[in-house]
Formats: structure tokens, C-alpha cells, sequence
């Protein structure tokens, strides 16, 4: 696992959320749920999808050098450093109407993830990690610490996998199998 310096971390984190927040801007903005095209049989593509990538895009272009891959239309990239978006994780339930939408993006760094951000389109929360940072969540305004366990601590305690999560400040499971 490739860790980036601390300084490296912050930065990216915090352009991460920039560009999380572009996201939710352009869909929380958006009133147009037609599709335009079909990429396949349940794989919808949206005028909102298109707006949110590249606000979402523009944002890490502007903050960082690194290539950026996206799902609806930014080049294909697959550098071991890059920037990975979808722009609106969920695009079906989007255009159905129905609450289940979050923007979501991550930075990887020797082609694993050392930076994830993904927010709740119509709640307004976001959750983060960072490598080496632990996991965060924001709600109502306020950030609040969920984990201090790193994507290196997940993997030695086995965390996440079925019947494998003892860990938490209660000793107790979330709903998905792990303390959450």
C-alpha cells in the first residue's frame, strides 16, 4: 500500500471535498431527469451526470495535476496515480425520483485508494477517509470521527468481511455485518 505524506493527504482531502461539494451543487440544482443515453441495459446517463462530472472534474483539475478518470465522459484513464468520480452513483434512482444518490469520488496512489469521498445527495452528509487518517463523517454541519482504523487496519483485522467485525466502541455490529 502506497501512503502519501501527511501534507499530500490533506491537501487531497480537502480538494476531494471541494470537488464532492461542485458535485452536489449541479444536482441539488438539476430539475431535467431525462435520460439521454443508455450505456447498457440498466446503465442510465443523464444531462446531470455530464454537468456533475465536470463540475466535479474541474475542481481536481484545478487543485492537482493528476489525471482524472470519470465515468460518464472524462478520458479513461489508468495511471497508478489518478482521481477516480462518479458523478451520481445511483444515476436510476435519480431519475426515478428516488432518495438513494450520492456523488462519490477517490484518489488513488500506486493504483489503491489512499483518499474516498462520497456524499449523500439528498441529505447533505458526507463520509471520508484517508489513509493513515481514519474515516469521518459530516452531518448537520458537524464532523464526527467514525473510525481511526486505516485501510491497513481493515485488511490485518479482517474487518468487513462477513462475521469478521468485532471492532467498535461498543464491541457491537452495524447493520452490514461491521461496527460501524
Amino acid at each position: 500500500m502506497t501512503s502519501l505524506p501527511a501534507s499530500d493527504r490533506q491537501h487531497d482531502l480537502d480538494l476531494a471535498l471541494s470537488a464532492v461539494d461542485a458535485g452536489l451543487a449541479v444536482v441539488r440544482g438539476a430539475d431535467d431527469r431525462a435520460v439521454l443515453r443508455l450505456k447498457g441495459p440498466n446503465d442510465l446517463v443523464t444531462a446531470v451526470d455530464l454537468a456533475t462530472e465536470d463540475a466535479v472534474v474541474r475542481t481536481l483539475r484545478e487543485g492537482s495535476p493528476l489525471p482524472v478518470q470519470g465515468e460518464e465522459g472524462s478520458p479513461q484513464e489508468d495511471a497508478d496515480d489518478r482521481w477516480v468520480v462518479d458523478p451520481i452513483d445511483g444515476t436510476a434512482n435519480f431519475v426515478a425520483g428516488l432518495p438513494l444518490v450520492a456523488c462519490t469520488l477517490a484518489r488513488l496512489s500506486g493504483g489503491e485508494p489512499v483518499v474516498g469521498v462520497t456524499a449523500d445527495v439528498t441529505t447533505g452528509e458526507v463520509v471520508w477517509g484517508a489513509y493513515g487518517a481514519g474515516t469521518w463523517r459530516r452531518a448537520a454541519g458537524r464532523d464526527v470521527r467514525v473510525s481511526t482504523v486505516g485501510v491497513a487496519g481493515v485488511r490485518e483485522r479482517g474487518l468487513g468481511r462477513r462475521g469478521g467485525c468485532r471492532a467498535g466502541p461498543r464491541g457491537g455490529r452495524g447493520r452490514h455485518g461491521c461496527a460501524g
